[in-house]
């Protein structure tokens, strides 16, 4: 079997997390693995945010960037050329997915892969609707929280359009403020 893994499986690798042990099994299964030239920089990325908010240490980050350099010589690396961007686009007109989810999967294309291995659950759903076979690995409840503790611009407009809602709120952090009523 043939694997494409995004950054967000890949990831999994260097940090115990859910889904981690799912996609050790994976890697050990595969014939051939595939990431996207993208996978790297993406995972240096996060690791760095990681080690700025100090949920990883210096020695921890050094650690897995170590182990990451070392193992990217064993997968075959997928370029972004012409045809992956040009898909890219098409992906990113027919899918509600972020750019980089986008090159991601058309690299993974490009390859032919048998599997495309995503911890996002819009990029699995798009990599169907792309006719790669996808398996999604749960992410880690701490990502969910992370993605999910801001509102989005239209949830925004939609609690400020309410003007009842508004007004309780604005009682609820006078209450806050005031330490009255009971805090879960």
């Amino acid at each position: 079997m043939n694997a494409f893994f995004d950054s967000s499986a890949w990831a999994k690798r260097y940090i115990e997390e859910q889904g981690s042990e799912a996609v050790d099994e994976l890697c050990r299964a595969t014939d051939r693995l595939a990431l996207s030239v993208i996978c790297v920089p993406e995972i240096v990325s996060a690791f760095n945010r990681r080690m700025r908010a100090h949920t990883v240490s210096k020695a921890d980050y050094l650690t897995i960037k170590a182990r990451l350099l070392d193992d990217v010589r064993d997968v075959e690396i997928v370029n972004i050329t012409d045809e992956v961007v040009a898909q890219s686009v098409l992906i990113l007109e027919q899918n509600p997915v972020r750019a980089m989810d986008a090159l991601h999967l058309a690299c993974a294309l490009a390859w032919r892969a048998d599997l495309f291995v995503t911890a996002d659950k819009a990029q699995a759903t798009a990599a169907q609707r792309q006719g790669l076979k996808s398996r999604f690995i749960e992410t880690a409840a701490l990502r969910f929280i992370h993605e999910n503790e801001t509102v989005d611009a239209y949830e925004m407009a939609a609690i400020q359009a309410k003007a009842t809602l508004k007004a309780s709120l604005k009682r609820e952090l006078k209450d806050a403020k005031g330490k009255r009523g009971s805090f879960v």
